[in-house]
């Protein structure tokens, strides 16, 4: 495949695991060029789109959290949950500038975030918060400190998912959660778009997660499923949908051109029809939500 987001140059390979299924970039990029290649093209600001996106019409809702979560669950996104359910010492791993944390503090929160990027930590600094810039194995935290972590669209960049949860479930209260938010490589769009997916994004993305796949790797751990479901959210198909017609169908480029795929009106409809598809293809939704319990 191409790295059809960034024009990143070369192609890449998916190899899957003839033992366990699991899905993986192979070869991945070397390590010591990741950091150069996520500030190169990462625009570090804030990769949390579809969380910007609910600020803009945050006047709408007013501090009520019902409606908010009602937004959400409409656009297919996890953030309403977690808004709800999130509380104590909260851990944004990959916090981007930290609009998610700067959310969670104003309902009561004390929240820490960590971000490899390091014009997106220093945006977070400069506003007070409370960012380290690094990885999650890098930094040191005290044992049984947080009593919820969050990590959105994080899980398959990582070099390795199991040692991160395996320090997830050590920094982690007894009862605490784990939010885990990620694309799923099983879904009816991987079906629909084949290699110009949007939720391939290689190189970047290292794993390429399924609901199976997942349960293995969160039973290895010591954490109790709460929830594991697909849903098919309302940022990523629009996303696929571009690079489709850049590649396929270029006469239609104009509809690109127009904004038409991003605007919140084509995003709320199609919201609407991705929870009929995600009814009728149990199993099939684009992203994986995962939520997890330390006992």
């Amino acid at each position: 495949m191409k790295d059809y987001l960034y024009s990143l140059p070369g192609t890449f390979s998916i190899v899957k695991c003839t033992s366990c299924g699991l899905l993986f970039t192979n070869p991945r990029p070397k390590s010591n060029l990741i950091p150069d290649l996520y500030s190169k093209y990462y625009g570090g600001i804030d990769s949390n789109a579809s969380f910007n996106n609910a600020r803009t019409i945050k006047p709408l809702f007013q501090g009520n959290i019902t409606l908010r979560k009602l937004y959400h669950w409409m656009c297919g996104q996890y953030l309403g949950e977690v808004l709800t359910k999130a509380r104590g010492r909260v851990l944004d791993i990959g916090c981007g500038s930290g609009s998610l944390l700067e959310e969670l503090m104003q309902l009561g929160c004390i929240g820490y975030g960590i971000e490899p990027n390091m014009s997106a930590a220093q945006a977070c600094i400069e506003k007070g918060l409370n960012v380290t810039c690094g990885v999650l194995n890098s930094i040191d935290y005290p044992d049984n400190f947080f009593d919820t972590v969050i990590m959105w669209h994080v899980i398959e960049h990582l070099p390795s998912p199991k040692s991160t949860l395996k320090k997830v479930h050590k920094i982690l209260k007894p009862g605490g959660h784990v939010f885990i938010y990620c694309p799923n490589a099983d879904s009816y769009m991987t079906a629909l778009f084949h290699e110009l997916w949007r939720g391939w994004h290689l190189p970047f993305h290292f794993y390429h997660f399924t609901p199976d796949t997942m349960s293995k790797l969160v039973k290895a751990i010591d954490f109790k499923k709460i929830l594991m479901r697909t849903v098919t959210p309302d940022f990523i198909f629009p996303k696929s949908l571009e690079v489709y017609i850049e590649n396929q169908r270029k006469n239609f480029q104009w509809i690109i051109k127009k904004g038409l795929f991003r605007s919140m009106f084509f995003r709320l409809l199609a919201g609407f029809n991705f929870r009929l598809l995600d009814a009728c293809f149990g199993g099939k939704g684009e992203c994986l939500q995962v939520e997890l319990e330390k006992p």
